[in-house]
């Protein structure tokens, strides 16, 4: 039904919000891995086929992440949060593989949808981000409320790839975002900090 949609919205130039909205918001809702490699693949057949739909999907892709950010989905849930080993109780018992393997598989699982999109979001800035202010604003926002957002996120160590791409991502935005004032750059660099 997504590549339907995205195959409709390829021909089509009339208003088109309606569509690109539930083919942004429906990956964002099931949220899993699979759900989101879809998503990014459709999206960007679609940008390539209708540049003019571009910075739309940037905006529906900007909303979707905001609200896993809301709503602590996949990166910034805590439910699988990782317990620092000093802390634990030590048991002299035989290690329990397929337990480890269970955990790791799941943790994987709960952070992989937000890496795919940090690698989606990186490669749409540094192939978009002179193109219209309004990318750098969505940039700017989306930066903004996810380094506030940092400190509530998964302390696996699977999880130091996802934290290391986010910051990578906002100081290349703040390298080279053109039309940030003063104060915002400040802002970000004590958020990123």
């Amino acid at each position: 039904t997504l590549r339907n949609a995205a195959g409709i919205l390829s021909r089509i130039t009339s208003d088109t919000a309606p569509l690109i909205r539930g083919l942004v918001s429906i990956p964002f809702i099931l949220f899993t891995k699979e759900s989101i490699q879809l998503g990014i693949s459709l999206w960007l057949g679609l940008a390539k086929e209708n540049p003019s739909l571009e910075a739309r999907i940037l905006v529906e892709v900007a909303v979707g992440w905001e609200a896993s950010i809301r709503l602590h989905k996949g990166f910034f849930n805590l439910a699988n949060d990782y317990i620092d080993p000093f802390y634990v109780k030590e048991e002299f018992a035989p290690t329990n593989w397929e337990a480890i393997a269970k955990r790791r598989h799941a943790v994987h699982n709960l952070i992989a949808p937000h890496l795919r999109l940090t690698q989606y979001l990186s490669s749409h800035f540094n192939s978009s981000r002179l193109t219209a202010p309004s990318v750098e604003r969505v940039y700017a926002r989306l930066m903004r409320v996810t380094m506030s957002a940092m400190k509530d996120t998964v302390s696996h160590p699977l999880a130091r790839e996802v934290h290391f791409h986010i910051v990578l991502l906002a100081l290349d935005f703040l390298k080279l975002s053109t039309r940030l004032d003063l104060a915002a750059q400040w802002r970000l660099k004590d958020a990123i900090l």
